[in-house]
């Protein structure tokens, strides 16, 4: 059996490097939603009926999703699991976590993200002032730059990092809430200085804590699919996968 793990693009390769890291012999397949790239701007419910779709191709051969894109879980996680039988992961912003350290947090998230129920939730239960920033393209210029080299995509990128570091001058840490972002943490930190948490480890708990004998094997099944049917960007989720595998090992 598999476990399924599904983004819109190449954020959830870094919840998958993570979980990797440490349950190396777990049969997994990678759906990239990229044909529907970025959820970010679709309407909770076009983003849910997308995937139910998605899951449903894949239920006779999986026994567990992962929800790698911090939209899909806020949004439409609770109606998914109602859909199916099996165990429906989510990636939540570490905001609990960041709520220890700091005494303002700034998140950055998608303009989905930002409006949802659930994030009024996790941001009530901490008690703590949450500045939300939620750049509109970003996690489709992130795409853009690493899977197409887009020189554009990365003057978007460096513009967004600018403006994070002009609004989280009165703030302690900053959660990234998407997991795309989670690829640009490392020039978050260097250019704010301040802690840059993601839900990654959260995450890799929680499949850890769900996991069974039969999501294992000797020798493990990797499979990487794309909606855009394009043979050539599967390769660079392959290659993308194991570039961020290699950095986490070595950490």
């Amino acid at each position: 059996m598999n476990v399924l793990f599904v983004d819109s693009g190449i954020g959830g390769l870094s919840v998958l490097a993570e979980v990797i890291r440490d349950i190396p012999n777990l049969n997994f397949i990678y759906f990239a939603d990229s044909a529907f790239a970025p959820y970010g701007t679709m309407t909770k419910e076009q983003l849910t009926a997308r995937l139910k779709q998605i899951i449903s191709q894949f239920k006779s051969q999986i026994n567990m999703v992962v929800l790698a894109c911090n939209t899909a879980t806020t949004n439409s996680i609770d109606i998914l699991r109602t859909c199916f039988s099996f165990q429906i992961i989510g990636s939540e912003p570490a905001i609990k976590p960041a709520a220890k350290i700091s005494e303002k947090i700034m998140l950055v998230c998608t303009p989905l993200t930002a409006k949802s129920k659930r994030l009024d939730s996790l941001i009530m239960s901490c008690n703590k002032p949450v500045k939300i920033f939620a750049p509109k393209h970003l996690a489709y210029c992130i795409d853009n730059f690493y899977l197409n080299n887009n020189r554009h995509a990365k003057v978007c990128i460096d513009k967004t990092i600018e403006n994070v570091i002009k609004n989280s001058c009165d703030c302690q840490s900053i959660v990234l809430g998407c997991t795309h972002y989670c690829f640009l943490k490392d020039k978050f930190k260097e250019k704010t200085k301040l802690p840059i948490l993601d839900g990654n480890f959260g995450i890799k708990q929680q499949v850890k804590k769900h996991i069974t004998l039969s999501n294992l094997s000797e020798h493990p099944n990797h499979k990487f699919v794309s909606s855009a049917k394009n043979k050539e960007l599967v390769k660079k989720y392959q290659i993308i996968f194991l570039q961020t595998l290699a950095k986490l090992t070595d950490v």
